[in-house]
């Protein structure tokens, strides 16, 4: 009987540890999303920002790779202003965006392409606005953003200018602003530094290309200071976070001095 009971025992046991191998098995199917995709992950879908005189509402859509392919501002109205829509290569690279002035997608407004390095990372943008021609070139020092260097032509006229970009970790901690007036080399016009809280910033995983710290960085900016080219301190913008969720933003409160409001995130599990 001592055998038999030992064995039964044991038999239960096993079945246990089957039954949670399952259980795991089954989760790790579900995460995925089934052979093939990628993991779930929490995505932004909407970037609220209200303002005493206006709102403007940016949505957010994903494709089954789980990569950006659409963006919409909409007005206090909830009427679409602008539309972007993102197109990625076979290895999930950028390689076009072009901007709609309506939701339906028939007004063509500009053709954004993208040249990729080996490594797939940005190297030049052409913005083709009728014509009118805004160019971008990156450089990067250990795949961090270093430099930018941004020309005209047509009517979209203007002085070459010139960003340079110096990182703490995964933040971008400064930002310098440079221009050729003269056509004799870039002139530093002014600087801005920023600090971070130590939460996750919902863009920060959207790779695109940008110049935009707020886009660019792992963690949420809590400050930006502005410095003229002497190093004299002219303004700072604050951003507030007063709530979280999963460790993201989920509202907040700016002030650029000019202009106050509330920031409002949404997310889903994709």
């Amino acid at each position: 009987m001592k055998k038999l009971f030992y064995l039964l025992s044991l038999l239960m046991v096993f079945g246990m540890f089957l039954m949670v191998s399952c259980s795991k098995d089954d989760d790790n199917t579900d995460d995925d999303g089934g052979s093939g995709d990628l993991p779930k992950k929490i995505r932004i879908t909407e970037h609220n920002d209200f303002q005493a005189l206006d709102s403007t509402y940016h949505a957010f859509a994903y494709n089954d790779r789980k990569l950006l392919y659409k963006e919409v501002f909409r007005d206090k109205n909830k009427v679409a202003f602008i539309v972007l829509k993102h197109e990625y290569d076979t290895k999930d690279h950028p390689v076009r965006t072009l901007e709609y002035q309506d939701e339906a997608m028939s007004i063509a407004a500009s053709n954004t392409s993208y040249t990729l390095d080996a490594s797939g990372l940005v190297v030049k943008a052409v913005n083709d606005r009728s014509g009118n021609i805004t160019t971008i070139e990156y450089s990067y020092n250990s795949g961090l953003l270093a430099e930018a260097k941004i020309t005209y032509s047509g009517a979209s006229t203007g002085y070459p200018e010139q960003r340079k970009f110096y990182w703490n970790n995964d933040n971008v901690a400064k930002i310098e602003y440079l221009v050729d007036s003269t056509g004799n080399g870039f002139t530093l016009v002014r600087y801005e530094e920023m600090e971070y809280d130590a939460k996750k910033n919902p863009y920060y995983d959207i790779k695109l290309p940008s110049m935009d710290p707020v886009w660019m960085s792992k963690n949420n900016i809590t400050k930006i200071k502005e410095y003229d080219p002497a190093g004299v301190f002219q303004h700072q913008t604050t951003f507030q976070y007063t709530k979280y969720k999963n460790d993201f933003p989920e509202a907040g409160y700016y002030d650029y001095g000019f202009k106050q409001g509330v920031y409002e995130y949404k997310y889903k599990e994709i």
